[in-house]
């Protein structure tokens, strides 16, 4: 007997006099050869009530706010993923790192630490796949219940194979519950965590009826039930409002005018009282449920009526989601539409109806108790994302292909993202911003020089801040940097160099830090850390002429952005890298409390500095070691045609394999005429030499003689000082920075052999023919280095990124200028394909630290 019923009123108001049908039977979890009991699952009435009230409560709206920091903890996490995306105008499949998110989230509400899906990018250990497997399996099983214990529950198989099919999440919230009441045993209540498994140990020892399987239960109902369920719904959220982008432009509206605090500092609570952000969640929710099939009860022994229509005891009767969700009586004739306006200005009976109507999460005494805690996720993801970025839906995603296994699954929602264009500074930290600092140390975007301050060197990695801070004095820096690392501001620190590091909110410039004091005695200079080297090297000329030291090849890069990443200098063949001890004596650093002190006060911290990057404090000063070295040198450009590619290619590797001159370098590049790199009247390769012992030396057979005397050359090197080096790359600074958006890596390789400039010139040529615009902006340029370079230190864990070996270093670059659209997934995966094929023996972990952003790549190339 069929029976269709139409009407406001849910099937299940008559929830209390029918019990669930068997099909639930299908989703119980199990472990270890045993079948676990489910909340879900639970058919005994009686049962169910005792476990549910304790569960309930746990979940109830204010019990959930007590855990919104961890909420809050996964949403950063997940924005630093999201960045690296925005970083490279990549698309990528959203749907996907939704539900990493999602798991990730629910975990560290209950067990206050994530399980890593997030910071891997990926399904860790394959327990996404199999729980959905679960549903995949159990779907149509669910149709016929008795084959499940033939199939997946047969006694027999969970005997002998008692890790067959496991439950993937069960063995890790067993040990987390185990772990948890241990520390709770030894350590009493002061072990117990602000998350849900604490309540949930605090509810059963409250209640001694509740049995001690009850924790699993009610932990798997909170993870294992809800992690599918809510990203189903979140998907739907986010395509609807991009499908639909005047709905995501009136939400966006509402969120400026209502919103007094940045996002982060806006709470659930808050949030909620915003109608249309309500709105869209309350749509998203109705408009795909996540359920697919119908929620089965069955009939009692005395039959029931409904509709008018007698169904006898013992009936499958069921209700299903999509079917109630899209009445057109109750939800108005666009009901297969998305609205949120439906939810709005209507007759107060109207929505109350609609309310009630909703079938998403269930209905009755068994409707979903974790609903507060979607609507906390989906609240706190949303405002978080398009707050911060521009999301834009190709084509081939308008329409998101479903997989209906019980559960709906959508797949197919890759999204491309870019900074957003605004920025909201709340009133009151402006106001203690305006406070701590002097007013000519607040530059505003009305300010002239704001754009040479806030621009980054690629156009890609531009966030767009809305202030740049010039503190003056150590002690006004002091003042702010405590301040931010207190706030819940986006900032980033800037040198006056060629950093590409960004922020929504704050630049925190520091240009004010440009001493170079120079001591005799010692031989040794204090840097100003935020200066560029060429400022160092005029400097130091007039301070300690016949001295120098390992600082930047480029003059227009920072002292302290080069220092913390490694460093590489001309001078490295003979004394190192910058970062090395015997160079990087000590650092003045201002801590995220405010306190200064010198890196040499705590040897583990100045240890992190060489080479760890910049997340230790601010750097305000640096501390380096000075050598008698000759005031003037030669050096310069030798350009060739195209036609002699392949001789400077040979000649470039024979000089690579037979110099042991540590004063003797070459770099050699490659580009084509259009490039904004290395103007000049030549066709595509170079060579960059650099001779410490003068133009005699590089004039003779043991100098650069080769170089000058292949066919077609032309010589534009002479005698000169560091200062005047720095003058060939000052001029790139002026015609680059802040014009092109690019892709780039810097890997470590071991050789260079005769053919390597041949394929660097093919590779390069096919990265124009996949896109002409790439002309502009793409480059190879390979620095040939002197086996000292990365070896003056005793042992490779003498520094924080470990060294040791012998390597040249290959820069490639693809990118396009402004004025044309920047193709980011096909620059990233061209470069990832020029590192294969012109330095195909280099190792994944083989990059210099200042090149590696991606998060994976960072643990292979600290942890080689």
């Amino acid at each position: 007997m069929g029976v269709f019923k139409k009407g406001p009123r849910n099937p299940f108001a008559l929830a209390s006099k029918v019990w669930l049908s068997n099909l639930y039977s299908v989703f119980r979890p199990y472990s270890s050869g045993k079948i676990l009991t489910g909340m879900v699952a639970l058919q005994d009435e009686s049962f169910h009530k005792m476990l549910r009230q304790p569960f309930a409560s746990i979940y109830s709206a204010r019990a959930i706010s007590a855990v919104e920091h961890h909420v809050d903890s996964s949403v950063q996490a997940l924005l630093s993923k999201l960045r690296e995306f925005a970083s490279r105008a990549e698309t990528f499949d959203f749907g996907f790192w939704m539900q990493l998110f999602v798991f990730d989230a629910l975990c560290e509400v209950t067990f206050s630490q994530r399980l890593g899906f997030i910071e891997q990018g990926d399904d860790v250990d394959n327990m996404l796949q199999l729980v959905w497997q679960q549903f995949h399996d159990g779907a149509p099983i669910s149709q016929m219940p008795w084959t499940d214990y033939i199939w997946r529950k047969n006694p027999l198989i969970m005997r002998l194979w008692p890790n067959f099919r496991m439950t993937p999440i069960v063995p890790f919230a067993l040990g987390e519950i185990k772990k948890r009441k241990d520390e709770i045993s030894k350590e009493g209540k002061g072990a117990s965590m602000q998350d849900i498994l604490s309540r949930f140990i605090e509810a059963q020892e409250a209640t001694p009826s509740v049995p001690e399987w009850a924790l699993i239960t009610w932990t798997l109902g909170g993870i294992g039930a809800g992690g599918d369920t809510s990203v189903n719904i979140i998907r739907a959220l986010f395509h609807n409002l991009l499908t639909h982008p005047d709905t995501l432009e009136k939400l966006r509206g509402e969120l400026a005018m209502g919103m007094s605090e940045k996002y982060d500092k806006l709470t659930w609570k808050d949030a909620k009282s915003l109608p249309y952000l309500s709105a869209c969640i309350l749509e998203a929710t109705r408009i795909h449920p996540s359920i697919g099939l119908h929620l089965e009860r069955i009939t009692p022994k005395e039959g029931v009526t409904l509709s008018g229509t007698y169904i006898p005891a013992g009936t499958v009767v069921g209700a299903n989601a999509w079917v109630i969700n899209r009445d057109p009586t109750v939800f108005g004739i666009d009901a297969d539409s998305w609205n949120p306006g439906r939810w709005l200005n209507q007759d107060e009976a109207i929505r109350m109806r609609m309310t009630q109507t909703l079938f998403s999460f269930g209905a009755g005494h068994r409707m979903c108790p974790g609903r507060n805690l979607f609507e906390m996720i989906c609240v706190k993801l949303l405002l978080a994302v398009i707050d911060e970025f521009e999301l834009h839906l190709p084509t081939s995603a308008q329409h998101l292909a479903v997989e209906n296994s019980w559960l709906l699954k959508q797949t197919g929602f890759h999204i491309r993202l870019r900074w957003s264009a605004t920025s909201k500074i709340a009133a009151s930290d402006e106001a203690k911003i305006r406070r701590l600092l002097a007013p000519d140390e607040i530059i505003t975007p009305e300010s002239d020089s704001f754009a040479t301050w806030a621009t980054c060197w690629a156009a890609n990695l531009d966030r767009h801040p809305s202030l740049v801070l010039q503190p003056k004095s150590l002690p006004a820096l002091q003042r702010i940097v405590k301040f931010l690392y207190e706030s819940s501001l986006d900032f980033a620190i800037h040198s006056t160099g060629t950093g590409s590091s960004s922020a929504r909110d704050i630049i925190l410039s520091m240009a004010h830090f440009n001493e170079v004091c120079f001591n005799a005695e010692q031989e040794t200079v204090i840097l100003g850390a935020g200066q560029k080297w060429e400022n160092v090297y005029r400097k130091l000329e007039q301070q300690a002429p016949g001295y120098a030291l390992v600082g930047a090849r480029q003059s227009y890069v920072s002292v302290a952005g080069t220092i913390l990443t490694g460093g590489l200098s001309w001078l490295s063949g003979e004394f190192g890298l910058m970062s090395d001890p015997t160079n990087f004596l000590d650092a003045q650093l201002v801590l995220k409390d405010g306190r200064h002190m010198w890196a040499s006060e705590d040897p583990e911290l100045l240890w992190s500095l060489r080479g760890g990057g910049g997340n230790f404090g601010v750097m305000s000063a640096v501390k380096v070691k000075t050598f008698p070295y000759p005031r003037t040198f030669y050096a310069g450009l030798v350009i060739y045609p195209q036609t002699s590619l392949v001789a400077v290619s040979r000649a470039l590797a024979d000089f690579v394999n037979s110099n042991r001159d540590p004063r003797a370098v070459c770099h050699a590049f490659v580009v084509r005429p259009k490039a904004l790199f290395f103007k000049a009247p030549y066709l595509g390769v170079g060579l960059f030499i650099f001779d410490g012992h003068g133009r005699e030396h590089a004039e003779s057979q043991v100098g650069f003689k080769w170089a000058f005397e292949i066919e077609g050359a032309q010589n534009m090197t002479a005698e000169m000082t560091f200062s005047q080096l720095g003058g060939f790359s000052a001029r790139d600074e002026a015609i680059v920075k802040g014009q092109t958006r690019a892709s780039m890596s810097g890997s470590i390789m071991l050789d260079v052999d005769a053919q390597m400039l041949v394929r660097a010139s093919k590779w390069l040529d096919d990265v124009i023919f996949a896109n002409p615009a790439f002309e502009e902006g793409s480059y190879v340029i390979l620095e040939t280095l002197q086996e000292r370079t990365f070896n003056t230190v005793t042992s490779a864990e003498d520094t924080a990124w470990p060294h040791g070996f012998k390597g040249h270093v290959l820069q490639l670059a693809v990118g396009t200028q402004l004025n044309h659209p920047f193709p980011g997934e096909l620059a990233s995966t061209l470069v990832q394909q020029g590192v294969r094929e012109i330095a195909p023996g280099c190792r994944e972990g083989d990059y210099l630290p200042s090149f590696v952003a991606d998060g994976a790549l960072v643990e292979k190339v600290y942890n080689p």
